[in-house]
């Protein structure tokens, strides 16, 4: 699938005549990986990264080739030979770090950034090299490289800090100037990743048939096989998901698995896309076995380096995780240590990104913590996290998330015997895999769990086409007892009013699982707020109560509905809700479901509770809600010790400000000691004076000493610079380049021509055909007078080398022994043009450039 093999042949060759050594596999290649970590870390120094940007460029033709040359390998041998990828970003890392900017550093820092993710585990560290190589691109304005640095910040490196929409920007940007500059190897990797990425929790496959359409239609345009197979196999995974029946064989409509398996490379990325997607459906689907299998190849794969960086990693950790879990239960003693092993290795995978990126990672953490406390029996702590991961998924919209921890929760439940849980859990799971567009998965969990899902089924049915308004008056039946006394001592732990409000805001808004809430006190004859939470960002805003008005963005008229009847209140839909018609706040956001809650104590009425979720209709589950109506009895007791405890503080404050009064006093009868202690420091401030004088004569004599060797330095530089000036004036009349054309350029060559002057035509040659962007380089030799084999083979190898980089070399004034010579010696003359005369040469170049300018304007379209 690509040729991966020989494009890193050919640029191996080519790094080699600039002394740049692959290394060899195995233990080799891992001895200079560790030599070039260690190197980028002594390299990078004190530093800080940013600081990078600041750094001065550097004009180096050598370096600059070489960067070339490493940067143009790096996707192939990232593809196809990805135990060879660290060493080429580490290579092109140190070189920017020791000649600050070189042309391609902003791309070697972005790749840089992907590898410390990866290897390293380095997430924040990675993101900061991601952005500094964002920040060199826009300011070198380099495009051909800004669709590579673009497509690696949008499509993998926006994941270790943000949410994978805002990279949205980028990842266009990466497509757009990629089709520009003709760089259809990264067009391929766009395309790859894009349809890679419409599988993932955050997005919906019931728009993905359209994306991947637009996806084949533009590889349609590189005539890239590789990738176009690659795009399908993704499309008939989202396929199989959204059909009727639940199966892993991915076959029909074209689609050949077998054939596809067979031309599949034996490591790199597509292979782990590929044991990562069939994972994925072989868990959800059930077949536990299968996805233990397919679960160890992503695991073997990823230790040679596949995937280095890629969010997919954190799919591959949860869905092995989940796995090993569900195994568990049905594994032989002597194999449940193995998976407890598996499960753990998963979750601390998943730490990293979950710490670095909590907004989109922190809720399959939380699901795979759950699952591990309910392997070791800790109940309560497995109950709790499974709300967690349910609430944190469904606060940032990740209904595949969700569903999937709502179904372990459902299944666990139902084993302990407790029905209703159960079936309210599975109820969620269904309705998140339809919401996903998972009909497969749903159908499946709809006949194993017929009797638990027949009303969830029954609405899904009947969804579309009416509206129902639904009103509960809680009363209080099943509920988490463990789940409750958790959520009550997490709020009685707390006497600081600001930090309670904050830690009960969050509380209700988990185990409702609402999208936003405030808190409400008494204040006067009305109400006023005390509290504010949002989902999206996750933030509490605590501040000083601000009396609530008509215009306030809550359902006033709800507020105080519940503050008059002291009862809860669910809506599960307010804005059909004909007693509330009237509120303006109602009335113009439509809200769906709101959950409003007294909070009373001995009595007395300390507060309302209201949430809101607009993601649905009916999004409070009464067990949750009647866990939260008990909890808001020892919320109101919290509220009222705070508010005690701020008073005993206030007290306090008060005292603390009449200990100041008399420390004024004591500061007054100290005055007298001051003055003495004053007038003993002038004389020890004459002593200092005096020394003072004796330190500036020492510096002053330093001074003069430095002054004179910087003087000797710069007399030493300056000669240096008329030798180095001189050498380089004798090597350009050595080898002088001489501009025919914008795209032509000769060389002529005269005297004697030995192996050093040849190796030194060869470099002035490269160097001068990439800083004039050359078509053709006329090498003359009718002035050479002796030409030895050694020198010949240079420059037979000159021409090959000129290739590499874009140019056609001719090769001109060569005289019957010269040609003698060329033969004698088998020189590989494949590609080179020999002319006997100069005119010829440069006529035979001018026909070329000529022809290759008529194919491009024939081959433009019309505008």
């Amino acid at each position: 699938m690509g040729d991966f093999e020989g494009v890193v042949a050919a640029a191996g060759a080519a790094l080699a005549m600039y002394g740049v050594a692959l290394p060899d596999d195995g233990p080799a290649l891992q001895a200079a990986i560790g030599a070039a970590f260690a190197a980028a870390q002594a390299n990078l120094g004190e530093r800080p990264i940013a600081a990078l940007l600041d750094a001065p460029p550097v004009r180096d033709p050598d370096v600059a080739m070489v960067m070339q040359l490493l940067a143009s390998m790096s996707g192939p041998v990232f593809v196809g030979k990805p135990a060879l990828f660290p060493w080429v970003v580490l290579h092109m890392v140190n070189l920017s770090l020791q000649h600050c900017e070189v042309a391609g550093s902003d791309y070697a820092y972005s790749v840089y950034g992907l590898m410390l993710a990866g290897v390293a585990g380095e997430l924040g560290k990675g993101y900061e090299f991601a952005e500094l190589g964002v920040a060199l691109n826009e300011r070198n304005g380099d495009v051909h490289t800004r669709c590579m640095v673009h497509f690696l910040f949008g499509t993998s490196l926006v994941f270790y800090r943000q949410p994978y929409t805002a990279g949205e920007g980028y990842r266009d940007s990466a497509r757009r100037v990629a089709l520009e500059v003709g760089n259809f190897a990264y067009v391929s990797f766009y395309c790859l990743q894009s349809a890679a990425q419409a599988l993932v929790a955050d997005a919906d496959l019931h728009g993905a048939a359209a994306r991947f359409d637009d996806l084949a239609g533009l590889l349609r345009k590189t005539r890239d096989a590789a990738s176009t197979a690659v795009v399908e196999f993704m499309r008939r995974v989202a396929v199989n998901l959204g059909g009727e029946t639940p199966t892993t064989a991915l076959s029909g409509e074209g689609f050949d698995e077998a054939a596809f398996v067979a031309h599949l490379p034996p490591g790199g990325l597509v292979p782990w896309l590929y044991a990562i997607g069939k994972l994925r459906l072989a868990y959800l689907y059930g077949e536990l076995a299968q996805a233990q299998g397919f679960a160890a190849r992503a695991r073997a794969l990823q230790a040679t380096g596949a995937g280095m960086g890629h969010n997919y990693a954190t799919e591959q950790s949860l869905y092995a995780g989940l796995t090993a879990a569900a195994r568990w239960g049905e594994a032989a003693a002597a194999e449940r240590p193995g998976l407890v092993q598996e499960l753990a290795e998963s979750r601390a995978a998943l730490q990293a990104w979950s710490a670095s990126n909590p907004a989109q990672f922190r809720a399959i953490q939380l699901l795979l913590d759950a699952e591990a406390a309910r392997l070791v029996g800790r109940e309560a702590e497995a109950a709790g996290g499974y709300e967690q991961a349910i609430a944190e998924a469904q606060a940032r919209g990740f209904a595949l998330h969700a569903a999937l921890a709502s179904e372990c929760a459902g299944r666990w439940y139902l084993g302990r015997g407790r029905r209703s849980l159960a079936a309210a859990h599975l109820q969620d799971a269904h309705a998140g895999f339809v919401r996903w567009g998972a009909t497969a998965k749903a159908n499946q969990l709809a006949a194993a769990y017929a009797e638990l899902l027949a009303p969830a089924t029954s609405r899904a049915a009947h969804a579309s086409g009416r509206t129902t308004t639904t009103t509960r008056v809680l009363n209080g039946s099943s509920l988490d007892v463990e789940g409750l006394l958790r959520a009550a001592q997490a709020v009685a732990g707390e006497l600081v009013l600001e930090r309670l409000l904050d830690r009960l805001m969050r509380i209700v808004m988990l185990r409702a699982g609402a999208q936003r809430g405030f808190l409400l006190v008494p204040q006067d004859e009305s109400w006023a707020i005390a509290a504010e939470m949002r989902t999206a960002p996750d933030e509490v805003v605590v501040a000083r109560e601000r009396p609530m008005t008509d215009e306030a963005p809550l359902a006033t008229s709800v507020v105080r509905f519940v503050g008059r009847s002291r009862e809860g209140l669910v809506l599960a839909d307010a804005g059909a809700e004909p007693r509330f018609a009237r509120d303006s706040y109602v009335a113009g956001h439509q809200p769906k479901s709101v959950l409003c809650l007294p909070l009373l104590h001995q009595g007395r009425l300390s507060g309302v509770l209201y949430a809101e979720n607009n993601a649905a209709r009916d999004a409070f589950v009464a067990e949750r809600v009647e866990l939260l109506q008990l909890l808001s009895a020892q919320a109101a007791a919290a509220i009222e010790n705070a508010r005690l405890y701020a008073s005993v503080q206030q007290a306090h404050e008060q005292l603390r400000r009449a200990n100041e009064g008399l420390e004024l006093e004591v500061e007054a009868r100290t005055r007298d000691l001051q003055a003495a202690i004053e007038q003993l420091q002038v004389v020890n401030a004459e002593q200092a004076r005096q020394s003072e004088a004796l330190r500036e004569a020492h510096a002053q004599t330093q001074r003069e000493i430095g002054e004179r060797e910087r003087a000797e330095s710069e007399r030493a530089a300056a000669q240096a610079e008329i030798v180095r000036v001189q050498e380089e004036r004798l090597a350009d009349m050595a080898a002088p380049l001489l501009p025919i054309t914008e795209t032509i350029v000769v060389m002529p060559l005269i005297g004697v021509m030995d192996e050093a002057r040849a190796s030194q035509v060869l470099a002035a040659a490269l160097e001068g055909s990439v800083r004039t962007r050359a078509q053709v380089v006329i090498l003359d030799i009718t002035g050479v007078r002796q030409l030895d084999a050694t020198a010949a083979a240079i420059l037979v190898r000159a021409a090959s080398a000129l290739r590499l980089v874009g140019a056609q070399a001719i090769l001109t004034g060569v005289r019957p022994e010269t040609a003698q010579l060329l033969v004698r010696d088998d020189a590989p003359l494949a590609g080179l043009v020999t002319l006997g005369t100069l005119q010829s040469g440069m006529a035979h170049a001018l026909a070329q450039t000529r022809h290759a300018a008529r194919t491009r304007q024939d081959g433009a379209p019309n505008r």
